[in-house]
Formats: C-alpha cells, structure tokens, sequence
C-alpha cells in the first residue's frame, strides 16, 4: 500500500510539472507573437482640417484609415493629401507635392516635402494660411506633437509667400481659422 500512495505521488508530480510546462510554453508563446499596430489591416482614428466651403475658415474631418505600416503622423499627411471626404475643397497639400520623410524631435514634428509643396502653392495670403494651419491642426492632434517644422528637400522653409515658417509653428497660433 505504501508503494502505491509513492506511485501517486510522483504520478501527480509528473503531471503538475507537463502542465507547468505547458503553460510556460504558452505564455511564452504569446508573449512573442506580433501585434497588429503598423500592419496592414489596423485602422487609426484621425482627426484632420481642411478648408470649409466659403475658404475662410478650416473644419474638422474625422477619418479612419489603414495603418499599412505608417506612422500616425505619417498617415495624417497623406489623409491630408487625399482632401476632404466630401470633395468639396482641395487636398491642403499642393498638387503633385510629396511627403519625403517625417520625424518628430522634442514635440515638433518636422515634415520634409518635395520642392512641388512650395513651388506648386496657389498662393494668396489665405491659401497660406489654410495650407499651413491644416497640415499644423491635423498634426497637433497626435500625441507628442505639439508645433510643426516645414522643410522642403530637407532644408527649411522659411515662407511660402507670406508667413514666416522659419520656426516650427503651434496650432494655438492659428485658432481663430478653426471652426
């Protein structure tokens, strides 16, 4: 009898230690499994401005869209690019600009066009300020981004006419364009 409460005993330790095995296996398991943020079919929330429909003032648009491996900021440039859902205004971003690189340093993000994004600007004092202000607006949206730097292949813009971009500019300075 004694021999068979012993059998027991290491039969029941042989199974507490295959299970003890097992849930390591899993937990180490999902712990190296990837997450979806950055891959193809995760969807991001952003919140972008473009020009109203009289172009005086910059509205909200609320827009989902697929991560596809960017990043936040990354995406609110090109959402941006593609203009408002309703077709009503242009992209902010001029035509046949491109986004070349995007990083964000001590709060300010700073976005790198292709010379198309100054020379190809429509200009006026308000098309400015609505090209500047949406892309600044939509940017500040994002955590950690509180002011935007404009460069243009890499070196700084210092205007596109009329404002002075020579420094990163913050939305608060824009306000009273925001609806």
């Amino acid at each position: 009898m004694r021999s068979q409460s012993i059998d027991t005993k290491r039969s029941m330790t042989r199974v507490l230690w295959a299970f003890a095995g097992i849930v390591s296996l899993i937990v180490v398991g999902c712990e190296q499994m990837p997450s979806n943020s950055g891959q193809s079919g995760a969807e991001v929330v952003l919140k972008l401005y473009f020009s109203g429909e009289e172009a005086m003032l910059l509205e909200p648009e609320e827009r989902v869209a697929a991560a596809e491996g960017a990043s936040p900021a990354e995406l609110v440039i090109r959402e941006l690019m593609k203009g408002p859902a309703d077709g009503a205004a242009g992209s902010p971003v001029p035509q046949g600009a491109k986004l070349l690189g995007i990083e964000v340093v001590d709060g300010a993000a700073r976005v790198d066009f292709s010379a198309e994004f100054r020379d190809n600007h429509s200009g006026g004092t308000t098309g400015e300020a609505h090209t500047v202000y949406a892309i600044v607006h939509s940017l500040c949206e994002l955590e950690g981004i509180d002011a935007v730097q404009f460069l243009v292949e890499g070196a700084p813009l210092d205007t596109l006419g009329h404002m002075d971009l020579s420094e990163p500019i913050a939305p608060t300075l824009g306000g009273s364009l925001i609806r």
